[in-house]
């Protein structure tokens, strides 16, 4: 008797909300509740709307993926207002209805040393205002650090907490780099390429790919490593084809950075017994492509060779000019900083005397360390640099740890995130706005990951 009367309950509440939604349909149609020719698709979308949340609540960890896939998406893929918009939102609604079910399941909640620490450079971060010049972008940069902590640092430590969701995050990863991919090979069939120039997709920045390929490499390598897996033929080709796709893409960039990372991710595969085969795969790819298309490489080479006074660039791009400011303006204010995100205003003044940006009114550091320390001062950049230092010991500490164990299906992922970190942080020391990257909390996040695993039970 109780379990049929929880289905009526459960009928007479569908057809109540059915009704209002019909309801706000026609009101809405009529233009009495929106003044917008698409507020019926608006309030008709509603339900669907509902039923996601439903889902999240249910299945969190979903959240997460979807946010990791949205972030990897290229800058211009969707309108900017919307990707913001779900750049911003999906962590919210992750942690949102991983509370509500954390509360509903009595589920523990965990809190790694590199998420403390990244917590108290926030808050540090948040003393700085009180100093700060241009308060709306300290508050922007502020309220994308606490994003990126809260959905890398914190939500992910504890959501991929077994292999399951694990693996649901390496296919998030592989989704993320596939449509980088695709998107770029449909703009050289659409746009075509003119050789000498730099391949851009949509808007965004042409260094982007040596940031997204090691970390995106990993999903898509993972796969092709799981003795679990059966489809591991169509895996391996489907890697083969990847590799080949973000060669070609990195060096149509004219990248010196991505190229760069490019060697050291390809070069560091090596290193492991189990990802060995793909490093030697990406060296056929090399040599087959100097051979048989030397024009692609021409723009990356000429970017390497072509470093004279009547270029006016170096092989550093020229930030030497920029590092320079930035120490003269941290001996200036070497404990305090000049403020959380004003550091591109702070330096000007600096910058100047080397440079003729009489034009512009801000420049980035290219250069995180740096960055941080005008920022937010020697307590800062020490916080700053904790949350990496803690990251890593943490990593080697977990993979000591499973080793001993025995846990060997896991053994692959060290290997492929310790290949993927060493080509991220070649270039990574030079970057622009990396401080706060969502590419650098990402790979932060995969070093953390190990130590919450419950790995220990998992099949091999």
């Amino acid at each position: 008797m109780i379990r049929l009367y929880n289905v009526h309950k459960r009928i007479y509440q569908i057809v109540i909300i059915a009704f209002l939604m019909i309801v706000l349909l026609f009101i809405s149609a009529s233009g009495l509740l929106f003044s917008s020719n698409f507020a019926p698709a608006i309030v008709g979308a509603a339900p669907f709307i509902f039923a996601l949340l439903y889902i999240a609540i249910k299945k969190p960890v979903w959240t997460v993926y979807a946010a990791v896939v949205i972030v990897l998406l290229p800058t211009g893929l969707l309108p900017a207002g919307i990707q913001s918009f779900l750049n911003r939102a999906l962590p919210v609604i992750a942690l949102i209805t991983w509370g509500i079910y954390v509360v509903s399941k009595h589920q523990p909640v965990f809190f790694s040393s590199t998420f403390i620490i990244m917590a108290v450079f926030l808050l540090w971060c948040l003393v700085t205002l009180l100093w700060v010049e241009n308060l709306t972008t300290a508050r922007d940069v502020l309220g994308g650090y606490f994003l990126r902590s809260i959905l890398f640092l914190f939500l992910i430590a504890n959501l991929i907490n077994n292999e399951k969701t694990l693996d649901g995050l390496m296919y998030s990863l592989s989704i993320g780099g596939w449509i980088f991919l695709i998107t770029g090979l449909i703009t050289i069939l659409t746009q075509g390429y003119q050789t000498g120039t730099r391949l851009q997709i949509f808007e965004g920045n042409e260094n982007t790919f040596g940031s997204l390929f090691p970390i995106t490499m990993i999903g898509v390598i993972w796969p092709t490593l799981r003795k679990t897996n059966q489809r591991r033929t169509v895996w391996f080709f489907a890697c083969l084809t990847y590799f080949f796709l973000a060669f070609i893409m990195i060096a149509l960039s004219g990248s010196r950075g991505s190229a760069i990372s490019w060697m050291i991710t390809i070069l560091g595969l090596f290193i492991w017994r189990q990802t060995r085969l793909w490093g030697i795969i990406g060296l056929l790819i090399l040599l087959v492509a100097l051979a048989s298309a030397p024009f692609v490489f021409s723009t990356t080479v000429d970017r390497f060779t072509n470093l004279n006074d009547s270029s006016n660039d170096t092989l550093l791009g020229g930030r030497e000019a920029l590092w320079q400011a930035a120490w003269m303006e941290i001996k200036d204010r070497p404990i305090t900083g000049v403020g959380v995100g004003n550091s591109r205003y702070a330096i000007m003044n600096y910058v100047r005397l080397f440079r003729s940006v009489s034009t512009r009114s801000n420049v980035s550091i290219h250069n995180p360390i740096l960055t941080i320390w005008v920022d937010a001062g020697l307590p800062g950049v020490i916080l700053y640099l904790g949350v990496l230092v803690s990251s890593m010991l943490s990593f080697v500490k977990q993979y000591i740890f499973f080793k001993k164990q025995g846990v060997h299906w896991l053994m692959p992922y060290f290997s492929l995130v310790s290949t993927a970190f060493m080509g991220y942080f070649a270039t990574w020391i030079k970057g622009g706005g990396v401080e706060s990257a969502f590419s650098y909390f990402l790979i932060i996040a995969l070093l953390v990951i190990p130590s919450h695993l419950e790995a220990r039970n998992s099949s091999a």
